[in-house]
Protein backbone atom coordinates (compact mmCIF):
# COMPACT_ATOMS: atom_id res chain seq x y z
CA UNK A 1 0.00 0.00 0.00
CA UNK A 2 1.68 3.23 -1.47
CA UNK A 3 1.23 6.08 1.55
CA UNK A 4 -0.25 9.08 0.22
CA UNK A 5 1.17 12.63 0.60
CA UNK A 6 -0.82 13.73 3.85
CA UNK A 7 0.55 10.65 5.37
CA UNK A 8 4.03 11.45 4.63
CA UNK A 9 3.32 15.30 5.39
CA UNK A 10 1.86 14.08 8.61
CA UNK A 11 5.00 11.30 9.37
CA UNK A 12 7.29 14.52 8.97
CA UNK A 13 5.35 16.87 10.76
CA UNK A 14 5.85 14.22 13.63
CA UNK A 15 9.45 13.46 13.34
CA UNK A 16 9.94 17.63 13.52
CA UNK A 17 9.81 18.10 17.64
CA UNK A 18 8.77 15.28 19.69
CA UNK A 19 6.61 15.59 22.87
CA UNK A 20 8.49 14.59 26.45
CA UNK A 21 7.34 13.53 29.71
CA UNK A 22 7.82 15.49 32.97
CA UNK A 23 11.08 13.38 33.86
CA UNK A 24 12.94 13.46 30.55
CA UNK A 25 12.44 16.90 29.93
CA UNK A 26 15.57 19.45 30.42
CA UNK A 27 13.96 22.09 32.41
CA UNK A 28 11.46 20.58 34.27
CA UNK A 29 13.21 17.41 36.15
CA UNK A 30 15.71 19.90 37.85
CA UNK A 31 13.60 22.33 38.47
CA UNK A 32 10.96 20.02 40.39
CA UNK A 33 13.99 18.35 42.02
CA UNK A 34 15.19 22.23 43.36
CA UNK A 35 11.91 22.65 43.98
CA UNK A 36 11.45 19.36 46.54
CA UNK A 37 14.80 20.07 48.19
CA UNK A 38 14.08 23.49 48.80
CA UNK A 39 10.41 22.81 50.57
CA UNK A 40 11.85 19.95 52.36
CA UNK A 41 15.01 22.10 53.52
CA UNK A 42 12.81 24.82 54.58
CA UNK A 43 10.14 23.23 56.17
CA UNK A 44 12.78 21.54 58.31
CA UNK A 45 14.42 24.98 59.36
CA UNK A 46 11.00 26.54 60.24
CA UNK A 47 10.28 23.60 62.40
CA UNK A 48 13.66 23.49 63.97
CA UNK A 49 13.62 27.47 64.71
CA UNK A 50 10.46 27.07 66.54
CA UNK A 51 10.85 24.12 68.62
CA UNK A 52 14.53 26.21 69.74
CA UNK A 53 12.04 29.26 70.02
CA UNK A 54 10.09 26.88 72.56
CA UNK A 55 12.72 25.26 74.26
CA UNK A 56 11.81 21.94 73.40
CA UNK A 57 14.09 18.97 74.06
CA UNK A 58 16.70 18.08 71.13
CA UNK A 59 15.40 15.01 70.18
CA UNK A 60 11.46 16.03 70.36
CA UNK A 61 12.56 19.34 68.32
CA UNK A 62 14.48 17.35 65.97
CA UNK A 63 11.89 14.60 64.98
CA UNK A 64 9.22 17.03 64.65
CA UNK A 65 11.32 19.29 62.49
CA UNK A 66 11.99 15.79 60.52
CA UNK A 67 8.02 15.35 59.97
CA UNK A 68 7.61 18.25 59.07
CA UNK A 69 10.18 18.49 56.12
CA UNK A 70 9.00 15.56 54.88
CA UNK A 71 5.67 17.11 54.75
CA UNK A 72 6.44 20.52 53.18
CA UNK A 73 8.88 18.17 50.74
CA UNK A 74 5.96 16.22 49.77
CA UNK A 75 4.12 19.38 48.92
CA UNK A 76 6.72 21.59 47.48
CA UNK A 77 7.12 18.45 44.75
CA UNK A 78 3.52 18.38 44.57
CA UNK A 79 3.39 22.00 43.51
CA UNK A 80 6.43 21.71 41.46
CA UNK A 81 4.53 19.25 39.11
CA UNK A 82 1.37 20.60 39.01
CA UNK A 83 2.96 24.05 37.67
CA UNK A 84 5.56 22.17 35.27
CA UNK A 85 2.74 20.00 34.15
CA UNK A 86 0.58 22.70 33.35
CA UNK A 87 3.49 24.61 31.33
CA UNK A 88 4.20 21.55 29.47
CA UNK A 89 0.70 21.19 28.50
CA UNK A 90 1.22 24.67 27.32
CA UNK A 91 4.55 24.16 25.05
CA UNK A 92 2.66 21.18 23.97
CA UNK A 93 -0.31 23.20 22.61
CA UNK A 94 2.23 25.65 20.87
CA UNK A 95 4.15 22.94 19.69
CA UNK A 96 0.88 21.19 18.23
CA UNK A 97 0.10 24.86 16.54
CA UNK A 98 3.40 24.83 15.03
CA UNK A 99 3.12 22.22 13.45
CA UNK A 100 -0.49 22.66 12.08
CA UNK A 101 0.72 25.98 10.51
CA UNK A 102 3.64 24.40 8.66
CA UNK A 103 1.08 21.57 7.50
CA UNK A 104 -1.27 24.30 5.73
CA UNK A 105 2.12 26.17 4.73
CA UNK A 106 3.28 22.31 3.02
CA UNK A 107 -0.21 22.05 1.62
CA UNK A 108 -0.66 25.67 0.29
CA UNK A 109 2.35 25.59 -1.55
CA UNK A 110 0.60 22.56 -4.04
CA UNK A 111 2.59 20.14 -6.32
CA UNK A 112 5.20 22.16 -7.36
CA UNK A 113 7.73 19.59 -7.81
CA UNK A 114 9.90 20.40 -5.39
CA UNK A 115 10.84 18.70 -2.48
CA UNK A 116 9.87 20.21 0.81
CA UNK A 117 12.20 18.40 3.99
Amino acid sequence: MKKTSGETKAAAAAKLEPLTSLRSHPNSGPAIRRIRAAGGLAGFGVAALIGIEQSSPFATMILRALEVGLASQTVAWAGGVLVWKRLLIAQAGAVARSRRHKAAQIASAGPTGARVE
